[in-house]
């Protein structure tokens, strides 16, 4: 993708997120990352042999679960509270900092994220 075409689809999201869409588990498809943009697939898509993906279900209306690689890649299960603001996604830990990430694009097969400064 081209950095204009980047701009764009950094712009085309409107301020009303379709939590429907949202509203499923995802796994980090990190092999499709770039420009500083998380792409996430939804749950069972095929994606390539990889030591560790992050999931993340954002099934449950302000509650996130998933799992990540532990220190030995064995998965470990979290649990976050999150809110979506217009096209911020806003996740935090129980007695942690919050993240921020804009919603890039969001569609049936693909969530992508730019993590925002706190």
């Amino acid at each position: 993708m081209e950095r204009d075409d980047l701009s764009e689809a950094n712009e085309a999201v409107t301020t009303t997120i379709d939590t429907t869409l949202l509203a499923r588990a995802w796994v980090h498809a990190h092999e499709e990352d770039h420009d500083g943009m998380q792409v996430f697939r939804p749950l069972g898509t095929q994606l390539p042999p990889s030591r560790g993906r992050r999931v993340i279900d954002l099934s449950t209306p302000e509650v996130m679960t998933g799992l990540a690689p532990g220190a030995d890649d064995r998965p470990e299960s979290f649990h976050r509270a999150w809110t979506i603001e217009n096209d911020v996604l806003r996740i935090r830990a129980v007695a942690a900092s919050e993240q921020r990430f804009r919603i890039s694009r969001l569609a049936s097969d693909e969530l992508a994220l730019i993590r925002l400064s706190s």
